[in-house]
C-alpha cells in the first residue's frame, strides 16, 4: 500500500514541489499519476524510493514509514519496489540475461535462483530467445521490456513506471501498457507516472492528477519479500572485480601504471634511506672508546683487566690490543705519511678497544672505564658520537615524512584514476541502488578491483625495483669514487621488501577504490 497524508516537499533552493498531497494506492491497484511538467510527479517517485525525505506530512509504502526510515532500511524498501525508467538504463556491456542476473545478485540471490527465475520473467514480458543478446541489438520496445523484466525479477510488491513509453511510438507504447496491465492482474501494484493523456484514456483505470504540487482530481478514466543479504560472496565479488578490471582496459592499465610508478618512487627512496641508515650504523659501530693500560703493568696483567672493563654499564664488547698490534695498525693506516723509524714500540701502550651499546652515553661510559684500577686513561670522540646520533635521527624523520607524503600522494593519484573508471559505471551503481543493493554490496567489487590493481602493481614494481637495485649496486661496486659506500645485498632483504610492496600496493589500491566509490554511494 502507498499512502501519502498531507505530504509536503520543499527543496533547498526554495522550490515547493509538493503542497500537501494526500493520496492512497491500495495493494493490487493499477493507478496512473498524471500532470504537466513541474506538477510534482518526479518528486513523488523520489519520495517513494527513498531518494529524498518529505518536508512535512506522513508517507508510507509497503509497510515502511518514510518519515523516519533509517539508511539500513532503504535497501529493504527498494527491494519491495521495481522501478522502470523512461531511458531504460540498461548496462550496454551486459546481455539481457546478465542485466537481470545483475539485479538479482545485487539483492543477494544466488546464480541458481537467477537461472530459475529469469527465463520465466523473460517469457512473461515476451522476450523468449533474447537472453543472450545485448541491448544495442534490441529495438526500443524490446529494451523497455528488458527494463520491465529487471523491475519484476526480484518479485516486488509495487512497480513504479516513470514515463515508461516516453521514447516509444504509439504502437509500442500500447504494448508496454498492456504488459504492465497483465503484470498488475498477477497481483502486483502498478503506479504509472506519465503525461500521455491519450494513452491513459485507452485504459479504464484510476487516474490521479497533479498540478503545482497538489492533487486536483482522483477518479477512474507486510511481510517483506526479498530477504536479507547473504554473507560475503567472495566468488561473486572477486569475479566482478576481475570483469571490471578487463572491461575498462585502458583506465585499469593507467591505474596499474601509476601505482607501479608510485611504488617504485617510494621503494627506491626507502631503499636508499635504508642503505644510508645501515652505513651510519656501521660507522657508529666503529666509533669506540680506547682505554690505555697503565704502562707499569705487564701484558698478562693488562689482559686480566678485561673482565672488570666488561662489567662497566653500557659496554657491548671489549677487545685487548697489544703494543705490537697497535704499532702495525698505525703503520698500515699512515703508510707513506709518517714513519716510526727505529722508535721503540714500547711508546705505544697496551689498550682495550671498547664498543658501547648506546652512543648517547659515550662520555658517561668513558668516565666509568677510567675508574677501573689499572686503566691509565680512556679516550673517545663524544662529539663524533653525538654527530652520528643527530644524523641518524634526522635521516629517520626525513625518511618517514617523505614516505608518508609519497603514500598520501599515491593514494590521491590512484583514487582519482579509479574515480574515472567509477564515473563510467555510475549508471550501474544507480541501478544497483534502485533495486535495493546495500552500500556494502556495491562497494565490494570495487574493493576487490583495487585489491587486484594493488597486488598486480606490487608484483610488477617489485620486479623492476629488484632489477634497478642490482644494477645500481653493481655500478657502485665497480666505481672508484663510490666503492667506499657499501650497498646491502638485495638477496638478504628481498622478503621484507616484497611484503612491504604487497602491503603498500594493496593499501594504495583498496584505499583509492574506497575513496573513489564514496561519492557515488550517495546516488
Amino acid at each position: 500500500m502507498i499512502r501519502l497524508t498531507d505530504v509536503q516537499k520543499e527543496y533547498e533552493n526554495g522550490t515547493h514541489a509538493l503542497r500537501g498531497v494526500t493520496m492512497e494506492v491500495n495493494d493490487g491497484e493499477f493507478v496512473f499519476l498524471v500532470g504537466p511538467s513541474g506538477s510534482g510527479k518526479s518528486t513523488i517517485i523520489k519520495l517513494l524510493t527513498g531518494e529524498v525525505l518529505p518536508s512535512g506530512g506522513r508517507l508510507m509504502i509497503n509497510g515502511f514509514n518514510l518519515n523516519n526510515i533509517s539508511d539500513r532500511q532503504i535497501p529493504l524498501l527498494r527491494r519491495s519496489i521495481g522501478v522502470i525508467f523512461q531511458d531504460f538504463r540498461l548496462i550496454e556491456k551486459k546481455t539481457v540475461y546478465e542485466n537481470l542476473s545483475f539485479a538479482m545478485r545485487a539483492v543477494g540471490s544466488s546464480p541458481r535462483e537467477a537461472k530459475k527465475r529469469i527465463p520465466d520473467v523473460l517469457k512473461l514480458v515476451g522476450l523468449d530467445g533474447k537472453a543472450n543478446q545485448f541491448p544495442n541489438q534490441l529495438s526500443g520496445g524490446e529494451q523497455q521490456r528488458v527494463a520491465i523484466a529487471r523491475a519484476l525479477v526480484n518479485n516486488p510488491y509495487t512497480i513504479i513506471a516513470d514515463e515508461p513509453t516516453g521514447n516509444l511510438d504509439p504502437a509500442r507504447s500500447l504494448e508496454i501498457m498492456m504488459l504492465l496491465e497483465r503484470i498488475n492482474q498477477l497481483g502486483t501494484t502498478v503506479l504509472v507516472v506519465t503525461h500521455e493523456k491519450d494513452l491513459v484514456n485507452k485504459f479504464q483505470k484510476r487516474v490521479i492528477t497533479l498540478e503545482r504540487g497538489i492533487v486536483v482530481s482522483d477518479g477512474i478514466g507486510y511481510n517483506m519479500r526479498g530477504g536479507a543479504m547473504r554473507r560475503h560472496d567472495f566468488g561473486y565479488f572477486f569475479h566482478e572485480g576481475v570483469v571490471n578490471l578487463f572491461s575498462h582496459g585502458f583506465m585499469s592499465f593507467a591505474a596499474v601504471g601509476i601505482t607501479v610508478a608510485c611504488l617504485l618512487v617510494m621503494g627506491t627512496f626507502s631503499l636508499v634511506a635504508y642503505n644510508v641508515n645501515e652505513q651510519l650504523r656501521q660507522l657508529e659501530s666503529e666509533n669506540e672508546i680506547l682505554a690505555f693500560v697503565d704502562d707499569t703493568l705487564t701484558e698478562a696483567q693488562g689482559r686480566s683487566l678485561q673482565s672488570a672493563v666488561e662489567a662497566v654499564p653500557n659496554v657491548r664488547s671489549v677487545r685487548f690490543i697489544t703494543r705490537e698490534e697497535a704499532c702495525e695498525t698505525f703503520e698500515k693506516k699512515y703508510e707513506g705519511k709518517y714513519a716510526l723509524g727505529d722508535l721503540d714500540p714500547e711508546i705505544l701502550r697496551d689498550r682495550f678497544a671498547i664498543k658501547v651499546i648506546d652512543l648517547g652515553r659515550m662520555e658517561e661510559t668513558r668516565e666509568a672505564v677510567k675508574k677501573v684500577t689499572g686503566i691509565a686513561d680512556a679516550r673517545a670522540d663524544e662529539n663524533l658520537a653525538e654527530g652520528f646520533i643527530t644524523l641518524r635521527n634526522v635521516a629517520g624523520v626525513v625518511c618517514i615524512a617523505l614516505i608518508a607524503i609519497l603514500l598520501v600522494v599515491s593514494v590521491f593519484i590512484i583514487s582519482n584514476t579509479i574515480k574515472l573508471t567509477t564515473f563510467d559505471r555510475r549508471d550501474e551503481i544507480a541501478i544497483m541502488k534502485m533495486v535495493g543493493a546495500t552500500n556494502g554490496f556495491i562497494r565490494w567489487p570495487f574493493v576487490y578491483e583495487g585489491f587486484i590493481i594493488g597486488l598486480l602493481s606490487a608484483g610488477v614494481a617489485f620486479g623492476l625495483q629488484w632489477l634497478l637495485y642490482v644494477t645500481v649496486a653493481r655500478s657502485i661496486s665497480v666505481s672508484d669514487a663510490l666503492n667506499l659506500f657499501s650497498v646491502v645485498d638485495f638477496a638478504t632483504i628481498w622478503k621484507p621488501v616484497a611484503l612491504v610492496f604487497v602491503g603498500v600496493g594493496m593499501l594504495v589500491g583498496v584505499g583509492g577504490s574506497l575513496t573513489a566509490i564514496r561519492k557515488f554511494l550517495q546516488v
